[in-house]
C-alpha cells in the first residue's frame, strides 16, 4: 500500500481501519465489547507468553526492561482467564466466538495476500 509522503502514514491501512470502525458503529455495544475484547485479551496473553518464552530461551539476552517472572506468569494466567471465561457465559459465548472467527479470518486474508505478493509479484518490493 501507499505511504503518505507528508505524514509517513500507511494510507491503505488507515482507509481500511476507518471503514471497519464505521461498520462497528452499526452493532450494539453489548455485542461489540465481548466481540473485540476477547481478541484484545488474546493478544495480551500471547505477549506475556512470549515474554516467558524468551526469558526461558534467551535468559542472558540484553533487555532494556525486564519484567519479573512472577508478574509475567500472573499476567499470563489472568489474561488467559479473560480469553477462556467468556466461552462459559451463555450471553457472551456467541460474540466471543465471532471475535475469534474474525481474528482467524483476518489471519487467512493476511496470509493469502502475503502469499500472492510473494509468489505472483516477486520483483515488487
Amino acid at each position: 500500500g501507499g505511504i503518505n509522503s507528508r505524514f509517513q502514514a500507511p494510507v491503505n491501512a488507515i482507509i481500511t481501519e476507518s471503514s471497519v470502525m464505521q461498520l462497528y458503529t452499526l452493532f450494539d455495544t453489548q455485542t461489540l465489547i465481548p466481540f473485540l475484547s476477547t481478541v484484545e485479551w488474546l493478544f495480551y496473553c500471547v505477549t506475556f507468553s512470549v515474554i516467558l518464552y524468551l526469558r526461558y530461551k534467551e535468559p542472558n539476552a540484553h533487555r532494556p526492561f525486564k519484567v519479573p517472572i512472577p508478574i509475567s506468569i500472573l499476567l499470563f494466567l489472568i489474561t488467559a482467564l479473560f480469553v477462556v471465561l467468556p466461552l462459559f457465559s451463555q450471553e457472551s459465548r456467541l460474540s466471543t466466538l465471532l471475535g475469534l472467527c474474525w481474528l482467524i479470518l483476518g489471519t487467512i486474508v493476511y496470509a493469502m495476500r502475503h502469499y500472492i505478493n510473494k509468489h505472483c509479484y516477486p520483483d515488487k518490493k
